[in-house]
């Protein structure tokens, strides 16, 4: 698994991670070692982009299983 599949499994279960976001997003990502893509991607909230990142990082095809799994972490974590 990526860091960045990592990081948003993470984002999605742990709320202390969450509320640390919230206040210094950059320095959550920095510590989480997150690319510079990864982290625009993030920022942007577009699920477009962070399907793309995730599925390159894990390398999968771009397809409807990818977008809709990125897209069922992502609706979970409250910003």
């Amino acid at each position: 698994m990526s860091q960045l599949t990592n990081f948003l499994l993470k984002m999605a279960t742990d709320e202390t991670l969450r509320k640390d976001f919230k206040h210094n997003p950059d320095a959550v990502m920095e510590k989480a070692g997150l690319s510079d893509m990864d982290r625009k991607a993030i920022l942007s909230k577009n699920n477009d982009a962070i399907s793309k990142a995730v599925a390159k990082e894990n390398q999968m095809t771009e397809d409807a299983s990818a977008f809709n799994w990125v897209i069922g972490i992502f609706i979970t974590i409250k910003f």
